[in-house]
């Protein structure tokens, strides 16, 4: 298990958030040192609550099976290409290794003959999970958000008006803004550029955070652009994507640095001061038409 949250005093856990289980209050048996003897039940069984999104027998210890499935969307119209990915993640991965983290397992789709990108796998076979989550509340639905391994694409769960079940679920493309920042975590090792997954997700108030863990940064999510955005996404079967393939993106900023590591987690922190200092405003997109020149001074009338 290595994602969580809490919402209304409902746990959820799960398996890169592949599949989610609701546990209502803490199980007694993980403070009972008996049920770990031998001979005695799993304790995986007494764990309280049901799994709402995929499942695992045994309650946490046998066969797994996950909810999210493989999606090759076609954004082949979007005329995207390697300048395209380099403006959205950063940096250019034609002039990295093998080991790239945007292209590799194809999560993007590249052909380098004709410049162009045909398809964006955002999960499930491509080594992308969502290690993390952080809950957001919007027009009185709770979603759960995380982002993955590889790309920081975005998976966004919608929870039923209960919180006991999912209503559907959707992908949506991420872009990264560096704010002058390094994009790799030691500036003298090429190989260390990549997100390497986001497995620490917190808040504080309102605003969402994912540090990555390899080290390349903390990212806050903006939050008028994700609201926009889920007001248009479709979490039904036959959707699955919040404008993949009208070319619209997530934008996520940094704000500081992060600890290269895996061994982390999130713990939200509602209602204390944001610690993140304030980011710049974007800069407009044209800029504003100058004021025109004054007029000459009249000539005074001839005596």
């Amino acid at each position: 298990l290595n994602s969580a949250t809490i919402v209304n005093d409902i746990y959820y856990v799960g398996m890169g958030t592949k599949n989610l289980r609701t546990i209502p209050s803490v199980s007694t048996c993980f403070t009972d040192t008996s049920c770990f003897a031998p001979g005695a039940p799993s304790p995986f069984t007494q764990c309280p609550g049901a799994w709402i999104f995929g499942n695992r027998d045994d309650g946490f210890g046998g066969t797994t099976t996950l909810a999210l499935e493989t999606i090759n969307f076609d954004v082949g119209a979007l005329n995207l290409n390697i300048a395209s990915l380099t403006a959205q993640f950063g940096w250019n991965e034609l002039d990295y290794s093998t080991n790239s983290r945007y292209l590799t397992n194809n999560v993007y789709t590249y052909d380098s003959v004709t410049d162009s990108v045909s398809t964006f796998r955002p999960c499930c076979d491509n080594g992308n999970n969502y290690l993390d989550i952080n809950p957001y509340t919007f027009g009185g639905t709770t979603y759960l958000i995380g982002l993955s391994t590889e790309d920081g694409n975005a998976l966004i769960v919608k929870l039923s008006p209960s919180g006991t079940s999912v209503d559907g679920y959707a992908y949506a493309r991420s872009r990264f803004e560096w704010f002058g920042a390094n994009y790799k975590a030691n500036e003298n090792i090429d190989n260390s550029r990549g997100f390497k997954g986001f497995g620490a997700a917190f808040q504080y108030g309102d605003d969402m955070y994912y540090a990555a863990n390899g080290g390349t940064g903390v990212f806050k999510m903006n939050r008028p652009v994700l609201e926009e955005m889920l007001v248009a996404c479709d979490f039904t079967a036959g959707g699955r994507q919040c404008g993949i393939t009208n070319g619209d993106m997530l934008k996520l900023q940094r704000v500081a640095a992060s600890a290269g590591t895996g061994n982390n987690d999130g713990l939200n922190c509602v209602n204390v001061v944001d610690p993140f200092p304030d980011l710049p405003p974007a800069p407009p997109s044209t800029p504003p038409p100058s004021a025109p020149p004054a007029p000459p001074p009249s000539a005074s009338p001839s005596p």
